[in-house]
């Protein structure tokens, strides 16, 4: 009989220890931080990368004029393309400048809605609302809005690389992707190659994070870590650190 109780009360210890959570209150922040590791190597890199980054630049502008039904000759070409290179190449040191902005990803669960929004230096920004049965994502004036995800090239799990991230069991998955969403150096997303070194627990179950949106990703584990960085641009990554986590089961 004591044998029985024992086994009963371990048995209980296990499966609240394995227990998984699905949110319905509380609050989950991000940090991100991006960091210039080695400030000469980052330079270096580029420099090295220039012949292919002239290339892309000369082919996105090509394409932008296309667009806009304008001729381009080569030669005229050639000039527009070494003047944006000579740009981005004066633009650089600035790029690398650490900045004064503390950036802040936030979800705040409320039953099967999630309030999703940004903070800069404490100021909100794109607030949205999210659905979690429907699947429906309206902005602040209720309208629908779309999500985009990356796409992925290869997901590679590491199981035995462990880490207790604010005491959830995690291991290292490594994600190779392309960018959905491009900003202003979207040439870059042809000639470089896109990491996520993520941190996920199977312990937290949620389709719906405040970085990462690749179903493909949150259907198996939920990322408490996230570090993003290429192959062709050294010395420089980007870190987004659990900054707070009240989940309740």
């Amino acid at each position: 009989m004591k044998y029985f109780i024992s086994l009963l009360i371990f048995s209980n210890i296990l499966f609240s220890q394995n227990k998984t959570i699905v949110p319905k209150s509380g609050t989950i922040v991000f940090i991100k931080e991006e960091k210039v590791l080695d400030k000469d190597l980052y330079l270096k890199s580029y420099k090295e990368l220039m012949p292919k980054i002239k290339k892309a630049m000369e082919q996105q502008i090509y394409l932008e004029r296309l667009t806009d039904g304008k001729k381009t000759d080569t030669i005229q070409l050639k000039k527009e393309t070494e003047k944006s290179a000579q740009n981005f190449e004066m633009m650089l040191p600035f790029i690398i400048e650490e900045g004064t902005e503390v950036i802040k990803f936030h979800h705040e669960f409320n039953g099967d809605t999630i309030k999703k929004y940004n903070t800069i230096n404490g100021e909100y920004r794109n607030e949205k609302t999210i659905n979690q049965i429907s699947g429906i994502i309206t902005n602040e004036f209720n309208e629908h809005v779309e999500i985009k995800e990356d796409e992925i090239i290869k997901l590679t799990e590491f199981k035995i690389e462990t880490k207790l991230i604010n005491g959830f069991n995690c291991y290292k998955v490594v994600c190779i992707y392309n960018e959905s969403q491009k900003d202003d150096f979207d040439f870059l997303s042809n000639i470089t190659t896109n990491i996520r070194e993520l941190w996920v627990t199977e312990e937290i179950n949620c389709k719906y994070h405040p970085v990462i949106n690749e179903k493909e990703i949150l259907e198996k584990y939920y990322p408490l870590e996230i570090r993003e960085y290429s192959n062709e641009i050294k010395g420089f990554e980007t870190n987004y650190k659990l900054d707070l986590i009240t989940f309740k089961p």
